[in-house]
């Protein structure tokens, strides 16, 4: 009788091979997948820190457009009332305007009306809300309003910005009425709105000289951009 030759010592079950084939291909989807999440998630980073680089690359031209175009029209407002003879009639607000533009925003600056009421009750309650003068409070009278790179005479204005100028008395003078210029110093305060909502205050104290159309700078303050 002729004997059957065993298993051969190299062969395989053909069921065990057909899991280990399964397991390897699961874990190759796996590997996949994790890789796949990890590139996508690296290249949500980068995406991210460019939105950020080009933020805050925006805010920076926006502040440095906001705050060169409140002090330029503040210094427009100071050599303005140089040639103005008396002071106490911007004190009353009856002073020609420096600006008289449109009280709508540029749409790049959030587009909507400017509220000259509002304005000038905020800047008030900012330099003067506590009132220890008494009846020689100060109080914000509006000199110009509009867009400076239209309405004003200054090269290199954007469009896009809108600004707002006033005149005070100064605080150290004792008359008794606020809106009457009697030792020849005024306070030039102007507003700059930008792009995105940005916003910047400039103030200016001045004072005349014994010659005719010169005025002394006391006192000059740029007020750190406000950007949205």
């Amino acid at each position: 009788m002729t004997s059957r030759p065993g298993p051969s010592p190299l062969a395989t079950d053909s069921r065990c091979g057909g899991r280990d084939v399964a397991r390897d291909a699961g874990s190759s989807l796996i590997l996949v997948l994790l890789l796949t999440a990890l590139l996508a998630a690296a290249g949500a980073s980068v995406m991210l820190m460019t939105d950020i680089d080009v933020l805050a690359g925006a805010n920076r031209r926006d502040a440095a457009e906001v705050t060169y175009a409140a002090e330029a029209v503040a210094e427009y407002a100071v050599h303005t009332l140089a040639g103005v003879s008396d002071w106490t009639a911007a004190l009353q607000g009856g002073a020609g305007l420096i600006m008289s533009g449109s009280f709508a925003l540029p749409p790049a600056a959030g587009g909507g009306v400017v509220d000259l009421v509002a304005q000038t009750i905020e800047v008030q309650r900012a330099a003067y809300g506590s009132g220890v003068w008494g009846a020689d409070t100060p109080r914000w009278r509006v000199f110009g309003h509009g867009i400076p790179g239209r309405d004003l005479p200054i090269s290199g204005m954007s469009p896009d910005l809108y600004a707002l100028v006033w005149v005070s008395d100064d605080v150290t003078e004792d008359d008794g009425v606020a809106t009457m210029d009697g030792n020849g110093m005024v306070v030039v305060r102007a507003r700059a709105f930008g792009r995105r909502g940005s916003r910047c205050d400039v103030q200016i104290v001045v004072a005349r000289t014994s010659v005719p159309g010169i005025i002394q700078r006391l006192s000059s303050k740029t007020m750190r951009p406000v950007l949205s």
